[in-house]
């Protein structure tokens, strides 16, 4: 994986991740996210290079997503996210659990959306409990 630095400016900076986001490449994405969170910066996370990720560095984005808003900061994901990347937060529900953004026009995030997230439709419907105060379906 490689980590690029697209724009920023002292209060949030955009970041893209090129290649595998694997396990390896999970520990340097968390310590950059932790560093831009010591240092009270947003951030904004394009995947649109993104060829594989696993469930590790699906972990560290989610961590981070509950993480800087509680610090009052920006936590990010573009929506223009490759395909790989897509059929995972599919695959896994979690789509809701981020918040998108679009793109800059200068282009150098990529070329292509592939696909925007779906819309939320609530936290407990996102989740795949059911509507609030009820309980999950039981599995026969």
């Amino acid at each position: 994986m490689r980590i690029e630095r697209l724009s920023g400016d002292s209060r949030e900076a955009t970041w893209a991740l090129v290649g595998e986001v694997d396990t390896f490449a999970s520990a340097e994405l968390c310590a950059l996210i932790m560093d831009e969170a010591e240092q009270e910066h947003g951030m904004v996370f394009d995947l649109s290079r993104v060829t594989f990720i696993d469930s590790t560095a699906l972990g560290v984005l989610l961590g981070g997503s509950k993480r800087a808003p509680s610090r009052g900061l920006r936590f990010a994901l573009r929506t223009n996210v490759s395909p790989v990347v897509m059929r995972v937060f599919d695959a896994t529900s979690v789509q809701d659990r981020f918040e998108w953004v679009g793109g800059d026009d200068d282009g150098s995030a990529g070329v292509r959306e592939p696909r925007r997230p779906r819309p939320s439709g609530g936290s407990a419907t996102a989740s795949g409990l059911g509507p609030p105060g009820r309980p999950p379906p039981s599995l026969p």
